[in-house]
Formats: structure tokens, sequence, C-alpha cells
């Protein structure tokens, strides 16, 4: 299921741009979860040298790279088994996929599934899309229980996954109010909401 997950990646709807100016300080830092540094490394082999050629917008550029060529080694393995890419919805002007045949594009707006099928099993994946409006829907979903029940996760960790015992000093540690406000009130005047209703989609 997990190279499934991996293979079904939409990458026709990873913009660099986009990428690149919604997380800046990440890429202008060289800071990537895809890219093996090479000073991290023991040995230099797939790994990159950090320099001024390897952040910033290039950064974006090869984690692009790097994401594109494991999907088409993993779907290489898997052959004829991966059936195909199938999207139903909004096509984004200018998208190189058209009708319901394809992976989803930036800017598409509908519902994305790749189809997995050998002898013994069957897989379907829903893709998760790349772009702003994507995102926007993913906070949307989990804006609420950020605010409402992180705090009592957190409790719940510490007693039943951590096996430790609780006291009042324990329950009362939490943000004060002069830190908990602002983020309360960031959340709530940002526009983030779910996907507009469209009747094509």
């Amino acid at each position: 299921v997990t190279a499934v997950l991996a293979a079904s990646i939409p990458l026709a709807a990873y913009n660099v741009t986009y990428h690149y100016e919604k997380w800046k300080p990440m890429y202008d830092n060289g800071t990537s979860l895809y890219v093996n540094w090479c000073e991290n490394e023991t040995n230099d082999t797939d790994c990159l040298t950090l320099s001024n050629d390897t952040r910033f917008q290039d950064l974006a550029e090869i984690e692009k790279q790097v994401l594109t060529d494991s999907r088409t080694q993993i779907k290489t393995v898997m052959g004829t088994s991966y059936k195909s890419d199938y999207f139903s919805g909004s096509r984004e002007t200018g998208c190189a996929q058209t009708g319901t045949t394809g992976e989803r594009c930036f800017g598409d707006e509908g519902v994305a599934m790749s189809h997995y099928e050998d002898d013994s099993s069957i897989i379907v994946v829903f893709q998760a899309g790349l772009g702003e409006t994507d995102q926007n829907n993913l906070i949307w979903q989990n804006k609420a229980w950020l605010i409402e029940s992180f705090e009592d996760a957190m409790v719940e960790q510490w007693i039943l996954n951590a096996q430790q015992s609780t006291s009042s000093e324990i329950t009362g540690r939490k943000a004060a109010d002069t830190y908990e406000f602002p983020v309360r009130c960031g959340f709530l005047n940002e526009s983030y909401a779910p996907l507009s209703d469209d009747t094509t989609v």
C-alpha cells in the first residue's frame, strides 16, 4: 500500500514556483525532506552538497526531480499491475491531462484516484492535491482540532502512551493567554474554507 501511495503522487500538480513561495524560508535555508545532504551522510552516494545551487527555488526543483525519479522507479517495478490514474472534476486551463484519465494538475478541483491490481490484491488510492485550494481545505478541516483538542491529546499521550502519572502541575501546563490568544485570533482571521461548490465537481 505504501508503494502505491508513493506511485500515485500527482506530480503534475507540483508547481515549483508555488511551493517555493509558500515555504521560502525553508528552501532558502537548504532544508528538505526529500534530499540527502552529503554533510549528513557517511558516504557521498546519492547525496548533494549544500550550496547556493542547491538552495532557494533550485531546491524546490531538485525535490520535484527526486520525487519524479522515485515514482518512475516504483511504477516500473509494478509494471502492468499499476492500472491508471483517474480524475473527475474541473480541470485547470493549461493542464496537459484532459478528461477523466491521468493524474490531477495544479489547480484542478475534484476527486483523483489511482488503481493498482494484481492476482491477489486490488488497491484504490485517492490522491491528495498539491495546490493552494487543497492546502486550505486541509487546514480548514484540522483547524478546530488543533485549537480545541491538541491540549487534551498531549495529556492523554503523557498518561496513556508514556504511562506516566499525572498531577496538577502536569495538567496545568498550558500556553499563557499571551501566547494562546494570538494563535486563536490568527486562525480566526484566516479565510481558509473547504472546496467551493462547483457543479462540474
